[in-house]
């Protein structure tokens, strides 16, 4: 059942990165005419699954479904990305240098 969503997930983030070297015009053009209903369907799918709530999977549902329209933020602005990824390595490195400077 979890291969389905990650299969949506899976495609969203090739289709993200066959577009990397397009223009912002392009991309967005791109975003909305494919992006969007793999986006759609995806929710659907979460929408329409009967997972306890408290399984890895019920998170990850729960976790998509509360960020939808955050997610779909990336249909309007083609300068937004669709992963966290640069950000996360940010913060981590902000906090490992913080954690050498305590020691």
């Amino acid at each position: 059942m979890g291969a389905k969503g990650l299969a949506y997930c899976d495609r969203l983030f090739a289709l993200e990165n066959d577009w990397v070297d397009l223009s912002t015009e392009e991309r967005l053009h791109k975003r909305q005419a494919e992006l969007a209903p793999l986006m759609d369907e995806f929710f659907d799918w979460c929408r329409n699954q009967s997972i306890l709530p408290g399984s890895k999977l019920g998170r990850a549902i729960e976790y998509s479904l509360k960020y939808e329209e955050l997610f779909k933020a990336v249909l309007q602005d083609s300068r937004l990305v669709l992963s966290n990824n640069v950000a996360e390595r940010a913060i981590k490195s902000l906090v490992m240098g913080r954690s050498e400077r305590v020691q």
